[in-house]
């Protein structure tokens, strides 16, 4: 299980990095914000499926 949580860790990282405005002041993840993102910038569910 320690694996897994680390994976998802850096997978949060990432997604902070790429995605800063997705988060709110407590760091907590916006899956519309991030939806309208992919979707504003040409992508789609498939594309967000490989992203996540």
């Amino acid at each position: 299980m320690e694996l897994l949580h680390k994976d998802c860790k850096n997978k949060l990282d990432i997604l902070k990095e790429h995605f800063a405005e997705c988060f709110d002041k407590d760091g907590k993840f916006n899956l519309e914000k991030f939806q309208s993102e992919i979707v504003a910038n040409g992508g789609g569910i498939l594309q967000m499926r490989v992203i996540v």
